[in-house]
């Protein structure tokens, strides 16, 4: 039989399978192999990734995993793997594995890398001009625009859906711990571009890489974007891993170094498990003491510390391959009102974010952050403009999140800001108490913002933007430059679909050894050892009970972890764990004890939880004066402004369980403290108690 018959033959078979078969099968099966059909088209071309414009030009480490990509008929691109052959023309430049792994020899000058398919091929030049760097010749040709490909083969659903992330977190009542077929149906159907994760859906490394597993396998064009506020210290959502003590606590270090560390090793377990974009590092200013939702989730009062320290973090984090956002601009440390149950209004204009929030912003920009995530915050002297606001019936000030002038006058043409605007949560009450979500959505892009977190009735989103695409009330033009810069953060991180799948035991060993990583918990400790900040001590430390004295560690949370800590050094140390009232059998270990080490209970502006039994406890102690008393501050440690007179106290910022550890060998004169206070402490009168740097040494 003649070639061309056999190509006929072949035609018409799979066009009467395609009109006869696929028609009977169930709905579901039968989407599916249109699509499967649809999605097969042949590559059209070879890439090196890192010729395209928007991934890095410059070098400085001696290894660099090259990457290769196909792209399709249809704009699509897809992690070129099998059968890639790689060469370099100058071995003594830099030599190339069999795996796309480059690695620089002792030679200066140029090498050619060239990579082919057997079909496709291309070429990277790459330079080096000195010993600690390389650079990248990019190639100029039209082929390398692979974005302007993407965007024209797109419909109008697939580029809203882009700009959407939502989260199926207690979805329809239920967590969100596996992605039923009814999820990934609705992902396919609204072409959505990435999803946030919750403590919900991160359990054990198992069911965490197959959630990711699963939501990148509902793709069949471009990659998700798979995104968790994974913070260090009081947000972290995933349970296992390493635990990172937190932003103040990297404050109260001065150390740089560690910041880039951390951003690192949680880049890495992120990365690990599926997750490849961090809503972190939070670079907000925290000089208000009655800050309800930041805190010592700040670097501290410094703009320049703040600053330093969260692009730090940002290059460790970026470095390694996750998209990092900078949060939450234009700056959220000043507020006494938090925006998840409210919109908090701030009086003072430009002139006071030039002098304090935007300095971290301005350096974090520099240093090419990913993405910026915006507030839900109103600031009448930027963004005079009000509505009428949809659940109270009297005028609001527009929003950062929803205001042309905060986030394109200030963000991107004042700070000259590029990248990625990610909004805050659209579910929180400053957005919903105020404003219709799809009238709030559509606001948002329009304003300047690119993709919509965690739009409510993602699918009633979907479509009034769609309809306002058509209608003209959000230009094509805006639509594209939004999708433009998703897919160009995409391309830099490497998010896109692979064209070799790795199972889930594949994926869950990789994550495993990098969660459990000993490497890791080292950086961990270090973090834990140098911010342990002594604030007082009245001669109290280091301590030294004799055998038969006890000690009682009193809180409403962390109190066995404390407790597990000392007894490392003395036994006979009990844990008192309190939630309404103190119980005459815990009165009487309290009694029996010599010394008392306290937890107070508070909120994270170290205030609000005066009324909670142990902070009445630590202050009828501190009055009685018959024992030892100590308060260790796990959250703000503005919490001194109500115990004045107490003998010893420590800030430790977090409860991450390394934190107890390094408290207790500091406790006992184990370990000297070295963190110094990134905020002052003030007295109720306003008065200096502890300025900022302050911090006491404990040696014996």
């Amino acid at each position: 039989m003649k070639r061309k018959q056999i190509f006929a033959y072949t035609s018409v078979s799979l066009i009467l399978f395609a009109c006869f078969f696929i028609p009977l099968l169930s709905k579901d099966r039968a989407d599916s192999m249109r699509t499967t059909i649809a999605s097969t088209n042949h590559p059209a071309d070879l890439l090196f990734v890192q010729n395209l414009p928007e991934t890095p030009k410059t070098y400085t480490t001696s290894q660099i995993q090259l990457q290769a990509l196909h792209t399709y008929v249809d704009g699509h691109i897809k992690k070129a793997e099998a059968m890639l052959s790689w060469s370099s023309s100058n071995t003594h430049v830099a030599t190339i594995s069999r795996e796309g792994l480059l690695t620089l020899q002792d030679k200066l000058g140029q090498t050619v890398i060239l990579v082919s398919d057997g079909t496709f091929h291309d070429r990277l030049v790459l330079e080096r001009t000195d010993e600690k760097s390389l650079k990248i010749i990019a190639e100029k040709h039209a082929r390398y625009d692979v974005i302007s490909r993407m965007l024209a083969n797109m419909s109008v659903a697939e580029k809203v859906g882009q700009t959407l992330m939502p989260s199926f977190s207690m979805y329809k009542g239920q967590p969100f711990r596996e992605v039923t077929p009814e999820i990934a149906n609705m992902i396919k159907k609204l072409h959505l571009g990435g999803v946030i994760l919750f403590k919900d859906s991160l359990d054990e490394t198992k069911q965490i890489v197959q959630i990711t597993d699963a939501l990148q396998k509902t793709q069949h064009k471009y990659g998700l974007f798979i995104g968790t506020d994974q913070e260090g210290g009081i947000v972290s959502r995933l349970k296992h891993g390493t635990n990172m003590p937190g932003n103040m606590a990297l404050g109260a270090t001065r150390n740089t170094e560690l910041a880039r560390q951390a951003g690192r090793v949680m880049a890495e377990e992120l990365l690990s498990l599926g997750i490849n974009l961090d809503f972190a590092p939070t670079i907000d200013v925290n000089n208000n003491s009655k800050n309800p939702v930041i805190g010592v989730r700040s670097y501290g009062e410094n703009p320049q510390l703040v600053a330093d320290m969260g692009t730090s973090f940002i290059a460790g984090m970026q470095e390694t391959g996750v998209v990092a956002s900078g949060k939450h601009f234009p700056g959220h440390g000043n507020t006494s009102v938090d925006s998840h149950v409210g919109l908090p209004v701030i009086s003072y204009g430009k002139k006071q974010l030039e002098q304090v929030e935007f300095i971290p912003f301005r350096q974090a920009i520099k240093q090419g952050v990913d993405s910026v995530l915006v507030a839900h915050i109103a600031f009448p002297q930027i963004e005079s403009t009000t509505v009428m606001s949809s659940q109270k019936n009297k005028p609001v000030y527009l929003p950062a999140t929803l205001s042309p002038k905060l986030i394109q006058g200030l963000l991107r043409e004042e700070l000259g800001y590029d990248g990625l605007v990610i909004t805050d949560a659209m579910d929180m009450g400053g957005i919903t108490q105020h404003f219709e979500t799809v009238d709030a959505s559509i606001r948002a892009l329009n304003a300047g913002a690119d993709i919509i977190l965690m739009p409510p009735d993602v699918e009633k989103v979907s479509q009034g933007m769609q309809k306002a695409i058509m209608s003209g009330a959000i230009t094509k033009e805006r639509l594209d430059e939004a999708v433009r810069r998703i897919l160009s953060v995409k391309i830099r991180r490497g998010i896109f679909l692979r064209e070799q799948l790795l199972s889930v035991p594949t994926l869950q060993q990789i994550a495993e050894k990098s969660i459990t990583s000993p490497a890791h918990k080292q950086v961990e400790r270090a973090i834990a050892e140098q911010s342990i900040t002594v604030v007082k001590n009245d001669g109290v430390l280091p301590l030294a009970p004799s055998p038969e004295q006890k000690i009682a560690v009193i809180g409403s949370r962390y109190t066995n972890e404390m407790t597990k800590a000392i007894q490392k050094y003395h036994p006979d140390t009990v844990s008192i764990n309190i939630s309404y009232q103190v119980t005459p059998e815990q009165q009487k270990e309290i009694d029996r004890a010599d010394t008392l080490l306290f937890f107070p209970d508070a909120t994270p502006d170290g205030l609000a939880g005066v009324l909670h039994p142990v902070n009445h406890l630590v202050k009828k102690e501190i009055q009685q004066k018959k024992k030892r008393v100590m308060v260790i501050s796990t959250r703000n440690p503005y919490e001194l402004t109500h115990f004045p007179k107490l003998p010893v106290y420590v800030a430790q910022y977090g409860y991450a369980n390394a934190s107890f550890q390094a408290t207790a060998d500091i406790l006992f004169g184990k370990l000297k403290a070295k963190g110094k206070l990134p905020i002052t402490i003030y007295d109720t009168s306003g008065r200096v108690l502890y300025p900022y740097g302050h911090g006491l040494s404990v040696l014996k």
